[in-house]
This record gives structure tokens, C-alpha cells and sequence, in this order.
């Protein structure tokens, strides 16, 4: 199997990560946000970009060229009842995360932090020229209802 993949699974006060290099565990590691931190922002919503920013500045000092990334792939949040399965992430996804349609959870970050990240490989990829893009997908959302 070829490929990098970034997995996200953010929860209330930590944001984890793992690292997959043609299917070998890179690394994983577990960000952990102070209470001081998360208290700065009146939503759990609102902490996507910080959290973000905290992946990307830990990618940075790992080494890893963001542009290298293949498939941001992140824990499900609180959609809509469905199937088991991976979705890849879409703006119907991302509207129904942000405005909280079946519940508000630091869980619901996950995709759409995958999805910008995805979003900022492909334009690094498209400044050098990189073929390919990164897709960002979630995994068996807690909603799942078989």
C-alpha cells in the first residue's frame, strides 16, 4: 500500500494523531489543550483553526511536508443517522458539523479539521507543481445506526 495518511480524532481537551507511511505507523501523538486554552473560545467550534494550527506546527517539527500528505482521514462526528462506512468529507457534511443539527461535540472538529488540512495540501501541492490530490474522509461516525 502507497501513501500518507494523517489520521485526527479530536476530543475535549486533546486533539491525537497518528502518522501512516504505506501503511507503517509513523507515530501517533495525543495534543493536549490546557483549559486556559479551550476556555478562550466561546464554543467548542470555534477551536477548529487552533487545533488545526497545533497539528500543522507538530507536522512542521516532525518533519513531515504538509504537501506529502495523501488522505486526512478523521473520526466521524455528529451527522445525520447512517451506515457505518467511510464518507468523504463535503460541504453538506461540513454545514451539518458546524451548525450542530444533531448535537455539538469536539468530535464534529475532526472532519473539518481533516477537510482544511486536506484543502491546504492541495494548494501547496498546486504551488510546486505536486500531481495528486489529498482527500479527507471520516471513518464510522458515532451516529451510525445499523
Amino acid at each position: 500500500m502507497k501513501g500518507r495518511i494523517l489520521v485526527i480524532n479530536t476530543g475535549s481537551t486533546s486533539t491525537k494523531i497518528g502518522f501512516y507511511d504505506a501503511g507503517e505507523k509513523l507515530f501517533e501523538q495525543n495534543l493536549t489543550h490546557s483549559a486556559e486554552e479551550v476556555a478562550l473560545y466561546e464554543s467548542v467550534m470555534d477551536q477548529t483553526g487552533m487545533r488545526r494550527d497545533a497539528i500543522i506546527n507538530f507536522l512542521k517539527e516532525k518533519g513531515i511536508p504538509l504537501e506529502s500528505i495523501d488522505i486526512a482521514m478523521a473520526r466521524g462526528g455528529l451527522i445525520t443517522p447512517i451506515r457505518t462506512g467511510v464518507y468523504v468529507v463535503n460541504q453538506e457534511m461540513r454545514d451539518a458539523l458546524m451548525a450542530g443539527r444533531e448535537g455539538v461535540h469536539a468530535c464534529n472538529l475532526s472532519a473539518l479539521i481533516a477537510d482544511d488540512i486536506a484543502r491546504e495540501v492541495n494548494a501547496a501541492r498546486a504551488d510546486k507543481g505536486i500531481a495528486g490530490l489529498c482527500k479527507a474522509y471520516i471513518a464510522d461516525p458515532p451516529m451510525a445506526d445499523e
